[in-house]
């Protein structure tokens, strides 16, 4: 099974580098004088993130915006009501994984990378391996935040099919082995990597985008391992390579339609959705309170913060009450592009999310050249930039880019004034909350670390789980039935030690 999988994405991935909507230069991969016999290395890495990139479906795409309280379901509400379904994971492990896999197989290969048609069809063999440890330690990581204790060290060896799992410490651990592993070994003056369609080769970039995922990890850590996250963000944060600060390096996933790879959201049905009333109240600033007596406005923010432009398709609709379990009627919806543009990028780490996290740690006293508020404001300016340039906001919705800049200017002079009333740490977790929009899965990982924004779960009897906001995917069915001593020993490394959806993975200590 897994060799088939393979063999079907790397055939679609040698279609796919022809993409046209892509911003990317694949250079002259696919040229006949180029042509080789067999699967490379290339091909199977850009494959991978092609799947990667348009995972879709509720359990792999859309279920987290309904646990933080983005969207409401209207009417096929079980996730919202915090139904205890047991997860999935073949996706990453059969698709992209066992692709960065094979990829990683054959750039270790001596007989493979010696070739001497290698090189025209790869890049460089270091480049490509870093690029393949990158994607590697993304989906890893998504894996284990969803989930608490994963196969890694064991996993993608297909002799293996009960691997042991490691525990979260552990994979974090492998985490910033890989990252680092891949910023330190790739070389600029070597052959760009012709597998990377996020950048397209860029070599600097990439490494940008491994020592930006290293603050993430270091953040993601902070709470249960506060020295460790330190020193794994200080040297980050002090690395030569850089970090993505500017809106113009940020990873951003490409479609096409005509080739059948497209945005994951375009593939729901727009109708079963909607802004939540918590969303548009703590966008807008407006007080009212939901059907159980809450205030909606479930951060503190009291300002008009104008990217709801980019999440709603007329904030003038009130989002629906998360509380109210019955179909919508004349609620504010998301933003239409989302679900009809097929070929709408999204992304994986933007400016936005890096000026958060070192707003966080300026707040934690793990670096002293910015104040916690002068990094907020880069961060909400940054987010501003991002969804214009990537998303073209002010185009499709008839805005002057210099009303946008005013917009962008007020808001994150306000947000940053707020600190001195509610603390640096609050502000900036809920800043996180909406500049991560769409990344529901990254918020989700974030609103369970941090506590922020202050979201109120169902009451018990509304609810499928007695009340409690998931913290966790349940681990498939097939590990319960075929992996059961390893699944009975993850089961350890949570708190408490149950397959629930309650249950709180590792560095979730809150």
């Amino acid at each position: 099974m897994k060799k088939l999988i393979i063999i079907t994405l790397t055939i679609a991935a040698g279609l796919l580098l022809t993409l046209t909507g892509c911003k990317n230069d694949f250079g002259d991969l696919n040229q006949p004088e180029h042509a080789v016999t067999k699967v490379q290395p290339a091909n199977q890495l850009a494959a991978a993130t092609l799947q990667y990139g348009a995972l879709a479906g509720r359990l792999y795409s859309t279920n987290y915006s309904f646990f933080i309280q983005w969207m409401t379901q209207g009417v096929y509400d079980d996730e919202q009501r915090y139904a205890n379904f047991q997860g999935a994971w073949g996706a990453y492990y059969t698709g992209a994984l066992a692709n960065i896999q094979e990829a990683e197989d054959m750039l270790n290969d001596p007989d493979v990378v010696n070739d001497p048609a290698f090189l025209i069809a790869n890049g460089a063999p270091q480049n490509l391996l870093g690029y393949a440890y990158i994607l590697k330690a993304i989906i890893f990581k998504r894996v284990t935040d969803v989930f608490g204790a994963i196969p890694m060290s064991e996993a993608l060896n297909s002799e293996n099919i009960t691997p042991a799992y490691d525990t979260q410490k552990e994979v974090y651990e492998q985490l910033v082995k890989l990252l680092r592993t891949a910023r330190d070994t790739m070389d600029e003056n070597l052959a760009a990597p012709k597998g990377d369609v996020i950048y397209g080769g860029d070599v600097a970039k990439l490494k940008k985008l491994a020592n930006s995922l290293l603050l993430e990890v270091a953040m993601q850590i902070s709470k249960v391992e506060p020295t460790t996250a330190r020193n794994i963000f200080v040297e980050a944060y002090n690395n030569s390579a850089g970090l993505i600060t500017d809106v113009g390096d940020e990873a951003w996933y490409y479609y096409d339609a005509n080739a059948g790879i497209v945005n994951p959201w375009s593939r729901l049905r727009y109708a079963d959705y909607y802004t939540s009333l918590q969303m548009w109240a703590s966008m807008l600033g407006t007080d009212t309170t939901d059907a159980y007596g809450n205030s909606a406005r479930v951060t503190t923010n009291t300002h008009v913060d104008n990217r709801i432009l980019a999440f709603m398709q007329d904030p003038n609709k009130p989002g629906e009450d998360y509380f109210v379990l019955s179909p919508g009627s004349d609620f504010g919806q998301p933003w239409s592009e989302l679900f009809s543009n097929a070929e709408l990028p999204m992304p994986e780490e933007t400016a936005a999310y890096v000026w958060l996290n070192i707003a966080e740690a300026a707040a934690l006293g793990w670096i002293s050249n910015i104040t916690p508020a002068d990094a907020l404001q880069n961060a909400i300016k940054a987010s501003y930039d991002s969804y214009n340039m990537y998303w073209n906001v002010c185009e499709k919705r008839g805005i002057q880019v210099s009303d946008w800049n005013t917009y962008r200017d007020n808001y994150a002079t306000a947000r940053a004034a707020d600190i001195a009333t509610y603390g640096a740490e609050r502000v900036i977790a809920e800043e996180k909350w909406i500049a991560l929009y769409p990344i529901a899965w990254k918020a989700w990982a974030e609103w369970r670390r941090t506590g922020y924004p202050q979201i109120h779960p169902l009451k018990a009897d509304d609810s499928y789980n007695g009340g409690h906001i998931p913290t966790r995917y349940r681990y498939p069915a097939e590990e319960i039935n075929l992996n059961n001593a390893h699944y009975l020993q993850a089961l350890q490394d949570l708190t408490p030690a149950e397959d629930q959806n309650y249950s709180r993975v590792w560095w979730d200590i809150n």
